[in-house]
């Protein structure tokens, strides 16, 4: 894999987890957020499962964001 291959797959996992972070941000602000057997589901109709979600994706934002983080500063850990 060229050092450009490594670039773009660190800028598309950099992607993904902006998108994450945009749909967090969407679910706290709206109350709603979606699933996939019930459709949407309420903060107030069903917290338990709402804040599941929530913590989900923020937790998915995190995890691309760090592995943007190493693939950006740290290009030497990137496979070649």
């Amino acid at each position: 894999m060229s050092p450009e291959d490594a670039l773009q797959r660190t800028w598309f996992v950099f992607y993904v987890g902006l998108f994450a972070l945009a749909a967090t941000g969407l679910q706290l602000w709206t109350g709603y957020t979606l699933e996939k057997v019930r459709g949407l589901v309420s903060r107030k109709k069903d917290p338990s499962s709402f804040w599941m979600s929530v913590i989900l994706t923020g937790a998915l934002a995190a995890f691309c964001f760090g592995l943007a983080f190493i693939g950006f500063y740290y290009p030497s850990l990137l496979p070649r």
